[in-house]
């Protein structure tokens, strides 16, 4: 007789259901595995796609907005008397109303050579 399985019908009282699961388990669990990798894959899929949408929308709406550096630099600048003083609009200032008062006006420089 050896190891041969015989099904003689439902009067046997073998449960041939029972048989077939055990014989198809290791090929269920190999396509159970991939339909998880599968999954996993459109997760990750969905998550690189919304991810890249921010990106996108990020850089369309925050970065596009913002200035080049030498334009957050500069400031206006007016003076009541044009020429009195020089200002460089591109060195460090603080922002508001300066005022400055000069108090006493530089001389022109003289040169005299004598005998010694």
């Amino acid at each position: 007789m050896g190891n041969t399985i015989r099904f003689t019908g439902l009067s046997s009282g073998l449960d041939t259901e029972s048989v077939v699961k055990a014989i198809m388990t290791p090929y269920q669990n190999k396509v159970d595995k991939l339909k998880q990798n599968k999954v996993l894959a459109e997760w990750r899929k969905d998550a690189y796609k919304e991810m890249s949408t921010k990106i996108q929308n990020f850089r369309n709406n925050a970065v596009s907005k913002l200035k080049y550096v030498g334009d957050l630099n500069k400031s206006k600048v007016t003076l009541s008397q044009e020429g009195a003083i020089k200002v460089d609009t591109n060195s460090y200032k603080e922002d508001g109303t300066h005022r400055i008062e000069v108090k006493q006006l530089a001389e022109t420089a003289t040169v005299t050579v004598g005998n010694h």
